[in-house]
């Protein structure tokens, strides 16, 4: 499964500008509420130093980075949940993606168009996780006046009211493994980027006032002056990926196969067993063991040979919890 980035916000706060600088694309954002109707996607490949330093030292000029989907969503406004705007088709893409990128006007620009509390970021936050919050209960509205539902009212209850004030001793084991599996858009970790037109953003006090809020609210946020023509694209990507294993619990894996190194990525919990499903789906019934060689070894001996003969190339079983930047030969 590829991981998506779901690109979120108010209209005209600046998510398709976003969306072209990541991806190096060039979608239409125009001065008006809902430029952007469909969805747009495109796939960007990471760029893991772990794997390129490896491919120089062992000379592999085939290469092949993990790669993950940004998705420029449309617009949100009050009362999306009920129709409003777009309504539920943009609350329906966000459905799709693993992690939202959720962007804040903090530039001030007359000649673009600002729908809402121009002096009040903290409410326009607030404005658009009510819609995710509404859209949420809504579906579990729904999911109970099904004939078929599996579950009781009072179950359904104690999910809604978890949604509503984020305790989770409200939950059961089981009820937390349900609301993963019907993937509540209002649960999905956020990246906020405060879209700035300073340069000086340490000194500015609508920055600083946004920044405390955030903190106290436990936020995980980037300041970024989208517009800023010297922008350094390779930093951005990496401070919203590093942010973004982060919160979603993501490592890297490596293969070397017939010349070819790769990427894959993986959940920081997952083993050797899960790891093979990322190759090959009949992997998993033939897999008897793993070699695994550690990152650093291949930095400090150079060649897999010699880390061989020294004995560091260690022989896992199906349970071992691959470590970020391992590098895993599977023997079936």
């Amino acid at each position: 499964m590829k991981i998506k980035y779901g690109i979120i916000g108010l209209p005209n706060v600046g998510k398709s500008t976003l969306f072209n600088l990541i991806t190096k694309s060039n979608v239409k954002n125009k001065n008006y509420p809902f430029c952007t109707i469909d969805p747009n996607y495109k796939d960007i490949l990471i760029y893991n130093s772990k794997i390129k330093k490896i491919s120089k030292i062992l000379k592999i000029k085939n290469i092949k980075y993990p790669s993950i989907k940004f998705i420029d969503i449309a617009g949100l406004i009050k009362d999306s949940s009920k129709g409003y705007g777009l309504g539920n088709k943009f609350l329906n893409n966000i459905k799709n993606t693993n992690i939202l990128i959720h962007v804040l006007r903090i530039f001030k620009n007359k000649n673009i168009i600002n729908l809402y509390n121009k002096n009040s970021v903290s409410q326009n936050i607030k404005i658009i996780n009510n819609e995710l919050t509404l859209y949420d209960l809504n579906f579990l509205e729904t999911m109970k006046k099904k004939k078929h539902n599996i579950y009781s009212n009072e179950y359904l209850n104690k999910i809604k009211k978890y949604i509503k004030q984020k305790k989770k001793n409200i939950l059961n084991k089981e009820q937390i493994d349900y609301i993963k599996k019907i993937n509540l858009i209002s649960l999905k970790p956020q990246i906020y980027i405060l879209n700035t037109d300073s340069n000086k953003n340490e000194k500015n006090n609508i920055i600083k006032k946004i920044k405390k809020y955030l903190l106290k609210k436990k936020k995980h946020f980037l300041i970024i002056n989208i517009k800023n023509k010297n922008i350094k694209y390779k930093n951005i990507i990496k401070k919203i990926i590093n942010l973004s294993f982060k919160l979603l619990k993501l490592k890297i894996f490596i293969t070397i196969k017939n010349k070819k190194i790769q990427g894959w990525i993986l959940n920081k919990k997952d083993n050797i067993e899960n790891a093979t499903l990322k190759i090959h789906t009949d992997f998993k019934k033939k897999l008897i063991k793993a070699e695994v060689i550690n990152f650093k070894k291949i930095c400090k001996y150079k060649k897999i040979d010699k880390i061989k003969k020294m004995g560091f190339i260690k022989y896992k079983g199906k349970k071992y919890i691959i470590k970020d930047g391992d590098i895993i030969k599977f023997i079936i």
